[in-house]
């Protein structure tokens, strides 16, 4: 994808269209008429001057204006704040339904195999594991340590950290072999468990209370319906209605929950991805609503 890294953006004064090769250039290339509404626009200063060679430069040769789709490299007034580490928490299902088929095992050495392809340019990046069924489990992971401790929060209408540190930690580092462990025994850890809860919803409160500060990408991983705590949803599944006028009803959110916990994750620059495995009813038109799958 060509890269444009002189910090030269022009944009539409009114619908905000970036400029592009469909815009037509008048008063003698000293406006840009915009291509979607119309208005003209002026043509930015620097917009003929090669910033690198400290020359003037042949505008129809810009990328901007030779291609669909570019990439800019945005100056700080793009910015509401200055860039943060990468950061991915994770909140995986571990209730009984994905212990037995095998969800957790799959994903634990997944997301093994991966953490070397997570991007880490500057070995800033952090991450943290969340696991809900009918609470939330916790893994502190202390720095030089290779024994991973978890906390269970057993509250779910009023989420907390248990710990103000060693929840999110640096992917490289001291903690990574605690890390490791604690991802490769976690199927074990959980084997025997006949927990058939799954508080999602308190888990992504959990989530964001850890990364709101800081922002970054929550991964939630699901093989049941959300049954418990916020966002607590109900099996609407009836095959009676398959047919008739009320199976629309089936396509309509069950409740506004998540559409506005996403809001909130969106003023904190918090992403949501949603991976759902569930072979049984699991209410995607809710969970799809404000959520990637």
């Amino acid at each position: 994808m060509p890269v444009v890294s002189d910090t030269v953006i022009a944009r539409c004064r009114r619908c905000r269209t970036y400029i592009n090769p469909y815009v037509t250039f008048i008063e003698g290339g000293q406006r840009w008429k915009c291509c979607m509404c119309n208005l003209s626009n002026e043509v930015p200063q620097l917009f003929d001057w090669d910033q690198d060679k400290n020359e003037p430069a042949d505008r129809y040769a810009r990328h901007e204006l030779n291609s669909s789709v570019v990439e800019f490299v945005a100056p700080t007034e793009y910015m509401v704040r200055a860039p943060q580490p990468p950061i991915y928490v994770f909140v995986m299902d571990v209730s009984y339904s994905a212990i037995s088929t095998g969800m957790v095992a799959t994903a634990a050495r997944t997301l093994l195999e991966s953490l070397d392809r997570i991007p880490n340019a500057d070995d800033r990046t952090k991450i943290s594991l969340i696991c809900v069924d009918s609470c939330l489990h916790f893994f502190t992971l202390p720095e030089g340590s290779s024994e991973p401790s978890m906390l269970v929060v057993g509250d779910l209408d009023d989420v907390f950290l248990p710990k103000p540190n060693d929840i999110l930690v640096n992917l490289v580092g001291g903690a990574r072999a605690g890390m490791e462990t604690c991802w490769t025994g976690l199927n074990n850890m959980l084997v025997k468990t006949n927990n058939r809860g799954n508080a999602l919803g308190a888990g992504l409160q959990a989530a964001y209370k850890l990364i709101s500060h800081v922002g970054g990408k929550v991964v939630a991983l699901s093989a049941t319906l959300p049954n418990l705590g916020p966002g607590a949803l109900k099996n609407r599944e009836d095959s009676k209605v398959l047919g008739t006028t009320k199976e629309s009803a089936l396509l309509q959110a069950q409740t506004s929950w998540y559409k506005t916990f996403a809001i909130e994750c969106s003023r904190s620059q918090v992403s949501v991805d949603m991976w759902l495995f569930s072979s049984a009813y699991t209410d995607v038109a809710t969970l799809s609503e404000p959520f990637g799958f």
